[in-house]
């Protein structure tokens, strides 16, 4: 039978080595992002609808969310001031 070889010894993952490639990677992503190119693109009427529809959307379920959130936060705060849901209220 074979003796089993110890792996090859490797850098910690903190060496400045490693953080060559990712650097380049980084570096090149970035230009190939921010390069300027021309924008083959055309919005017909119908897109301003689209997005007018969508951010009222948002804003609903924005206001929802708040006011569900506010429901529990001010029953927590009841409970925590000793105030029961069922007595009168000012």
């Amino acid at each position: 039978m074979r003796a089993v070889q110890p792996a090859p010894h490797r850098d910690p993952p903190g060496d400045p080595v490693d953080r060559i490639p990712r650097t380049i990677l980084l570096v090149v992503s970035l230009v190939a992002l921010l390069a300027p190119r021309d924008a083959a693109a055309y919005l017909d009427p119908g897109t301003g609808g689209i997005l007018l529809q969508g951010l009222l959307a948002a804003l609903v379920a924005g206001l929802v969310y708040l006011r569900s959130s506010w429901r529990i936060v001010k029953r927590f705060l009841s409970r925590l001031m000793g105030r029961a849901d069922d007595e009168p209220r000012d």
